[in-house]
């Protein structure tokens, strides 16, 4: 029997993941980049040259459009899914998503670590899910 990585390997997309088991995938795979020796001095270098015009503003809203279209991108799968609720607002649940992680690791000073995955993924998750 096929695995779910097989299944995405072979280029199968007609296989979906829950919105949640999405969601703790392309978040655990940001904290294994953000735990990278010197990311966090990168981020926040990265967020300081986003106040200034030129290279570094384009670099920052090329890493933006990254992080936010994949995460609207799940949301969205999850609307179509039936496990997100059809009247989320995708870009403000998308903020709600990507910012832990950064704050975590350039406001906090500390590494994000699957614990904060896990409770990413329960508040977002309560927040923007179909109760059933």
């Amino acid at each position: 029997m096929p695995t779910s990585r097989t299944i995405l390997a072979e280029g199968n997309w007609t296989f979906r993941p829950a919105f949640r088991a999405e969601l703790r995938a392309v978040l655990t795979a940001r904290v294994e980049v953000y735990r990278v020796p010197g990311m966090n001095r990168l981020i926040a270098e990265v967020l300081s040259a986003a106040a200034e015009a030129g290279a570094g503003r384009s670099a920052y809203q090329a890493y933006i459009n990254r992080v936010m279209g994949e995460t609207g991108r799940i949301l969205e799968r999850g609307i179509v899914r039936g496990d997100v609720r059809p009247d989320t607002d995708v870009r403000a649940a998308a903020t709600m998503v990507a910012a832990p992680l950064v704050f975590r690791l350039v406001a906090e000073q500390e590494l994000p670590d699957s614990h904060l995955v896990e409770s990413v993924v329960e508040l977002v998750g309560r927040a923007v899910g179909v109760q059933h």
